[in-house]
């Protein structure tokens, strides 16, 4: 059970770290995460799979951890992908640096929650 909780944890810290930013540049700009329209007061994160939307007269980003932005137009919709669209089949550094940090926040977590595993069992029979 620890260990699913452990695995959890480090799900959500990586998700974390993947998220794109939202920001409203002018007008109206809207995000559907799965639950009907939202209207996006200034900025607001968003996951991959979220949908992004300019009203006429609106601009809006889609910025990645890796800092590659992508521009939402009036009467576009744009899909925040799971990974960023600047980015080709090699990883940026910042993305690099990214994955590396999850991966040893993520170890951390899982080594404190085994460790902190209290195990009233003997050894041997």
């Amino acid at each position: 059970m620890r260990f699913l909780c452990a695995f959890v944890v480090c799900v959500l810290i990586t998700s974390t770290a993947l998220a794109a930013t939202v920001r409203r540049e002018q007008g109206t700009v809207s995000i559907n995460r799965g639950q009907g329209m939202q209207k996006v007061a200034d900025v607001t994160t968003g996951k991959p799979g979220d949908m992004v939307t300019a009203a006429p007269g609106g601009l809006g980003k889609i910025i990645y951890p890796d800092g590659c932005e992508v521009e939402v137009k009036p009467s576009e919709i744009a899909f925040i992908q799971a990974k960023s669209p600047c980015t080709g089949p090699i990883l940026s550094s910042n993305t690099k640096s990214y994955l590396i940090g999850t991966a040893l926040v993520g170890g951390l977590v899982t080594g404190i929650v085994l460790l902190a595993e209290d195990d009233d069992s003997p050894a041997s029979p």
